[in-house]
């Protein structure tokens, strides 16, 4: 089980979108066609990827017969030993100690689902297993074993698709599709005792739930309080940060801006704004303004920036894109980024309000083409108007799994990247949008507000993610389909809070869950707005299987291992001796300045949080942070340096934070 701790600090803040792959990642894996289903082991069955075969005995090997996936069927009931008894009987040898099994999200009609990796020996074959996908329905298992060959190679997409394949007596594909259901009375009160219960399960402190069809709210739930420790409840007009969400209202605005005229999807960037670059001239003159918001323009995440030093103003945030250079050809590779997203909002506004800073171009925007036409009267970007009213606080979880109350204000940083993730909504407001969304840019009075032609532009898969033929991102929305089902979504995640917009076009359906925690971690990422809304589909579609008690049981079990493993090597109270040779001042030329403490603390201005150390195999040192929001995030300590630095990882940028003189 992968620890809360394991995700590093740029994972956690506004970067979710569809919810589809590791944000920021690059992505670039084809979906391997597939021949028809065909009869495996126990009863069994498998669709076999396009040129593979399966041979007797469960055997599917690849086209060149140098790799093989081994389906065997077994009746033990623990993942463990039903994976050490497959491995005997395929390779006719003992198996391999365990090292590690890990539970998954069930799915697909499964009642549980593992992955069993065993130890490295040096001896094993290269045939032979490096891992075990165990998958149990009833009191049978079916187990697929992986050989090592496969964990780096193109190969594994072709496997991981037939092991998602794999059906066993009982276990019924689920298709979804026809007219939606408003939920009656019944179904409403059963959603209702749901969700209070796996908040409760989850440890989240409040959330907002709401169901929309045809541009009429038929469910509408709110639970819980804004702030732990505070009677003052969540209720309908009570804002949240949407985090992430905003992207599917900026590029809403964007679409509006191409109706009246202002600007085009295809114009060049430069040319509604003379001042964007990026670190690429090429590329620079290449982008259009679809570019900005596709996930496809080469230009990588980078939000450490906006973590460490908040407040810097938009103008000198999209500064920062001058620096950037790409990782991969333009429109080729899914690649998520706020600053991207962010620029593309500020340049359809600048389009509009050239003479106004971009901040304040943005709001006007915002605010005359989708929040004054859609009636959404309590969203802003104002954080002095949220401070005033009736809010949600923030929360996230320390490394101890207890959600504590964040400082409203650390949330700020979402000012100079607003278009990406800065809007603060309700919601009452948020299921207009949603409305307005599902019924084609038209609200719930019948108000046309975006063309279908431009609403379509949005809608459009512009990159694959690498997690299946239909899924990925258009303008600000994941484009995907859930068994069957096409669906547009979006959510979002920043310092303490966690939301999902989903639109279900042919239904004519928005969903919106709001929370103000962030609580997930390697096992989920909003663990909580998961299982609503598998509840919601639950409600929506009479076809669909009861699934989700089942995944909050999953989820609730995840996260307990999750807080148990989060703090597993990490001296909560550091030497003494070690903290004083460490305390002092310490910057890097984009996260500014940072102090450590001879008390353990490590302060950042934006947040802070006490520190404990973990020590690896080779004795090296690492800081980890104790405090939510970044609990168990490690910064690996190079003390012999010159000067002596505190490194930040990141996926593409080296970050070092050097000691100034004392």
């Amino acid at each position: 089980m992968r620890s809360r701790g394991a995700w590093w600090l740029g994972s956690l803040v506004l970067t979710l979108g569809c919810g589809r792959g590791a944000p920021g990642a690059a992505v670039s894996v084809p979906t391997p066609a597939s021949t028809a289903r065909v009869a495996g082991p126990g009863g069994a069955s498998v669709v076999v990827p396009e040129g593979w075969r399966l041979g007797d005995a469960g055997r599917i090997a690849d086209p060149a017969g140098a790799l093989a996936v081994q389906l065997v069927e077994r009746a033990e009931a623990e993942p463990a030993a039903a994976a050490a008894a497959a491995w005997t009987a395929a390779f006719a040898a003992p198996a391999p100690a365990v090292a590690a099994v890990e539970e998954r999200a069930p799915d697909d009609g499964w009642d549980a689902a593992f992955t069993v990796a065993f130890a490295a020996t040096g001896e094993a074959a290269a045939g032979e297993a490096a891992r075990a996908e165990v998958r149990r329905r009833g009191a049978r298992a079916w187990v697929a074993l992986i050989p090592a060959a496969a964990a780096d190679d193109a190969r594994a997409a072709a496997i991981d698709a037939a092991i998602a394949s794999l059906r066993a007596p009982g276990v019924v594909d689920e298709v979804l599709g026809g007219a939606a259901r408003a939920p009656d009375a019944a179904a409403r009160a059963a959603l209702d005792r749901f969700i209070d219960d796996a908040r409760a399960r989850l440890a989240v402190p409040g959330a907002a739930v709401a169901i929309t069809i045809d541009g009429r709210v038929v469910y509408e739930h709110t639970v819980g309080v804004r702030r732990l420790g505070e009677p003052a409840p969540i209720t309908v007009d009570t804002r949240f940060l949407l985090a992430s969400v905003t992207k599917p209202l900026t590029t809403f605005m964007e679409a509006a801006l191409v109706d009246a005229g202002v600007v085009r999807w295809d114009q060049p960037v430069t040319a509604i704004w003379p001042g964007f670059a990026v670190g690429d001239a090429a590329l620079t003159g290449a982008l259009r303004l679809w570019h900005l918001s596709c996930a496809c323009s080469g230009i990588p995440a980078r939000d450490l920036d906006n973590i460490f030093e908040a407040d810097v103003g938009p103008e000198a945030r999209m500064a920062t894109l001058r620096e950037q250079t790409p990782t991969a050809p333009l429109g080729e590779t899914y690649q998520y980024s706020n600053l991207m997203v962010a620029a593309g909002g500020y340049a359809a506004a600048h389009a509009a309000q050239p003479t106004l800073p971009l901040g304040d171009a943005y709001d006007q925007a915002m605010r005359r083409y989708v929040f004054a036409p859609i009636a959404m009267t309590r969203t802003t970007f104002d954080p002095a108007e949220v401070a005033a009213g009736d809010h949600a606080s923030p929360h996230a979880v320390g490394l101890d799994g207890v959600p504590r109350a964040l400082p409203d204000d650390i949330e700020r940083g979402t000012r100079d990247i607003r278009p990406a993730g800065g809007a603060w909504s309700t919601l009452r407001d948020l299921s207009r949008f949603a409305a307005t969304e599902a019924l084609g840019g038209v609200t719930p009075e019948g108000r046309r507000v975006v063309s279908a032609a431009n609403l379509g532009e949005r809608r459009r898969l512009r990159v694959h993610d690498g997690d299946g033929p239909d899924s990925g991102y258009g303008l600000g929305l994941g484009v995907d389909r859930y068994h069957g089902l096409p669906i547009l979504s979006h959510h979002g995640g920043a310092f303490g809070f966690g939301t999902t917009l989903l639109v279900l076009p042919a239904q004519r359906v928005g969903i919106v869950v709001l929370t103000n925690v962030r609580n997930g971690g390697g096992y989920a990422q909003l663990p909580f707005n998961a299982v609503v809304e598998r509840a919601l589909y639950e409600a929506l579609f009479a076809d669909a299987q009861p699934r989700a008690a089942a995944l909050v049981a999953y989820l609730a079990r995840a996260r307990a291992a999750a807080d148990a493993a989060a703090g597993e090597g990490v001296e909560r109270a550091p030497p003494a001796a070690w903290l004083a040779a460490l305390a002092g001042g310490y910057a890097d030329p984009h996260l500014g300045a940072v102090t450590v403490s001879a008390d353990g603390w490590f302060d950042a201005g934006e947040w802070k949080s006490r520190v404990g150390r973990r020590l690896g195999a080779d004795g090296a040192a690492a800081l980890v942070m104790l405090d939510p929001p970044f609990a168990g995030a490690a910064l690996p300590v190079a003390a012999d340096a010159t000067p002596p630095a505190i490194l930040v990882p990141d996926a593409t940028t080296a970050y070092r934070l050097e000691r100034r003189a004392r």
